[in-house]
């Protein structure tokens, strides 16, 4: 037994020999030979079992690098052979290809026209980058997807015709369209086609609130769907809505309504008259309401008829638009106080003939129920910036944009009605022109007045009483009972002359 066993030894390492010279002389064979050994099969599934990406979750670290790995590994294996190898591992999804999907950017291939058809559950949108909590039902595929391919040149130039969206560079514009697109049909999360950095997710969220007023639906709340440690860059982001899919449709036809009836009501009128024809209608249908469910849009105050200043300012905006008239929204924070729950607040530019306006129809003295009596003031209708900067601070981000020139006053209210007292002027003579023009005895009648200063403001409160009783004892009128409203922001004055 020990001599066959070491025969059998000695004829082992015989025949390794052979194999072992064998092996050398197939070097020198054709590719033809090489891909026909069996050895070499093993060696590419091998190969490719090393380059799958590993299951656990990436440290934020190395987030970064997931798709440089996964670049490197679609060059190295072929896709087929890759296949083969993910059929032997276990059918879960793996949690680091999870996460390459939500925090990867889209491929350069995929332009704006083929958006990502991935769209998770609200659940699954971080505010911070945590993979645990993004990982959630990410296995199915959500019935509800990504923007449906966008016509890009169709979509951006409806968006031209929007001033501050208009001034966003090419890429910017292109990530916008797809927020658009993805607002429009109601998808709860868009992913951009790169990385974007969260402060232009910031710019391109505020255009989206303000520059659209037709997206009654959207929340100016969002998810940002960050994409590396420190929240610098985002690679999405989740939408929330006030209204269902149904509910938008049919607030939109609701509003098509309205819109062909204040077509109808203002046909024929002047800019400056439609302008005002608006204003009116605001001021006298909306009760200022900072918590209604739609208070910040144009649904809340032109139909449910309760708004604050949001949803006031886009109402303005948006019927003048489709009364052809060019008039945007702007945000930023109101310099006085009081300001009730929201520190910030907007309004509007509006053109007229060739010059710029600010318009604030919420500063007025807007009623809070609507059995209260108030009358309109015109305040801010068509006021220039040197009124303005007195009393608002507009928003970085249209700033940066770029703002119209607003210097002109020749539109304002008072300043065409002859109604504006400034410091220099002498008060009391001032106030008996505008008597003059204006008074008629035993009418009803309400005398709107702005001052320029706060100096002159509190003397003309201080006297008009008197300067009024002298005016009516000189013209031989009889005494009316007066009422007095003020607005300490816009600096002016109603007087209510009732017939006794």
């Amino acid at each position: 037994m020990k001599m066959r066993s070491l025969k059998s030894g000695c004829l082992s390492v015989v025949l390794l020999l052979v194999l072992l010279l064998s092996c050398g002389c197939t070097q020198h064979s054709t590719p033809e030979d090489v891909s026909s050994l069996p050895h070499n099969d093993i060696s590419k599934v091998v190969s490719a079992i090393s380059e799958v990406p590993v299951t656990s979750v990436p440290s934020a670290e190395e987030k970064s690098e997931v798709s440089d790995t996964a670049a490197v590994s679609e060059i190295s294996v072929p896709s087929q052979e890759t296949h083969d190898v993910s059929e032997s591992l276990p059918s879960e999804p793996s949690e680091a290809s999870e996460i390459s999907a939500i925090t990867e950017p889209v491929s350069s291939e995929e332009s704006i026209d083929h958006p990502s058809s991935s769209h998770p559950d609200p659940s699954a949108f971080a505010s911070e980058p945590a993979p645990e909590s993004s990982l959630e039902d990410n296995s199915q595929p959500s019935e509800e997807v990504s923007p449906a391919p966008v016509d890009e040149t169709s979509l951006i130039k409806g968006l031209r015709k929007k001033y501050f969206v208009n001034r966003l560079d090419t890429p910017s514009l292109q990530n916008f369209a797809r927020l658009y697109k993805g607002a429009l049909d109601c998808t709860e999360r868009v992913t951009f086609s790169y990385e974007i950095p969260s402060a232009q997710l910031d710019t391109l969220m505020f255009l989206l609130n303000y520059d659209c007023p037709e997206l009654i639906h959207l929340s100016g709340d969002y998810i940002p769907i960050y994409s590396d440690t420190y929240g610098d860059y985002v690679s999405g982001v989740g939408l929330i809505y006030y209204m269902s899919p149904d509910e938008y449709h049919q607030g939109m036809e609701t509003l098509s309504q309205f819109q062909q009836q204040l077509s109808e009501q203002t046909a024929g009128m002047s800019p400056r008259e439609t302008e005002q024809y608006v204003y009116d209608l605001l001021f006298n249908t909306v009760v200022f309401d900072d918590y209604s469910a739609h208070s910040g849009s144009i649904y809340g105050a032109l139909i449910e008829h309760r708004a604050r200043c949001e949803g006031i300012s886009k109402a303005f905006a948006w019927c003048l638009q489709h009364c052809g008239m060019e008039c945007m929204t702007v945000a930023g924070t109101p310099l006085w106080e009081n300001t009730g729950a929201y520190a910030g607040h907007s309004w509007n530019i509006v053109r007229l003939d060739n010059d710029y306006y600010y318009v604030d129809v919420a500063a007025d003295n807007l009623r809070s129920y609507p059995e209260e009596s108030v009358v309109p003031l015109y305040g801010f209708l068509n006021s220039s910036e040197a009124q303005m900067q007195r009393t608002h601070l507009m928003n970085d981000i249209f700033r940066n944009l770029g703002v119209p020139p607003c210097f002109s006053d020749q539109m304002n209210y008072h300043v065409a009605a002859g109604q504006y007292i400034s410091s220099d002027d002498d008060m009391q003579e001032c106030f008996e022109r505008i008597l003059y023009n204006r008074y008629v005895s035993g009418e009803y009648m309400q005398i709107s007045i702005r001052l320029d200063t706060e100096i002159s403001y509190q003397n003309f409160i201080d006297n008009w009483e008197s300067w009024l009783e002298q005016f009516c004892q000189k013209e031989g009128y009889v005494s009316c009972g007066n009422t007095v409203y003020y607005n300490d922001v816009s600096l002016t004055v109603v007087i209510v002359i009732n017939p006794q």
